[in-house]
């Protein structure tokens, strides 16, 4: 009789470590994990379990995609703030190399990335002598002509799709100074709002 009792205790053994072991990776998976949510659905499939085994694989593929997906998003994220500050800090590299200071100069480079954050947009230009071949009264053929055009980032993913949007002013102008009385000829102002959407879904697939 102890020998049956022994027996039928040892015998449960695996089922009580499958149980544990069970428990335990559901509620990893619940949390988020997909190799937990894979090994349930291989623990059903030895069981012949067909509709759970299924159940949790599709868990796992779908476990696995999101976590692609935020890898692929929060990369591509950071890769734009680490080029917008190269790109920031490269634009003012003549102005911050006046300081001799290295400190001051660390302070101004962090204080034109994180709160400006003003990029050139279209180019940026200064044409000190231009000729318009066209003939005007009262008006030169020689002016100056420059064009002035930069954005400034307002909102990241306010819809809800990865989006950016941003903000750009473009001023380009002609200037009669060859004139007794230098006055802007023309002037043309372009404002623009824009919004880019990154397709993550081939940048997760890929």
């Amino acid at each position: 009789m102890k020998k049956f009792i022994l027996g039928m205790v040892i015998s449960s053994f695996p089922i009580l470590l499958l149980a544990t072991n069970l428990e335990l990776l559901t509620q990893k998976a619940n949390d988020g994990d997909a190799l937990s949510a894979y090994q349930i659905g291989m623990i059903y499939e030895e069981q012949n379990d067909k509709e759970h085994s299924s159940e949790w694989y599709k868990k796992a593929a779908s476990l696995a995609l999101g976590a692609n997906r935020h890898s692929a998003l929060e990369n591509s994220i950071l890769a734009d703030q680490i080029k917008t500050a190269e790109h920031t800090q490269e634009i003012y590299s003549d102005a911050l190399a006046s300081y001799k200071d290295k400190e001051t100069e660390n302070s101004a480079r962090q204080m034109l990335t994180e709160s400006f954050d003003i990029l050139p947009y279209q180019k940026n230009y200064l044409l000190p002598l231009t000729y318009d071949g066209t003939t005007h009264e009262n008006r030169k053929h020689q002016e100056t002509k420059f064009q002035l055009s930069f954005q400034k980032k307002l909102l990241d993913n306010f819809f809800g799709l990865d989006e950016t949007i941003s903000a750009a002013y473009t001023q380009t102008s002609w200037w009669q100074t060859a004139t007794k009385y230098p006055s802007f000829r023309e002037t043309n102002y372009q404002p623009e709002i824009f919004m880019i959407i990154p397709n993550s879904d081939q940048d997760a697939m890929a």
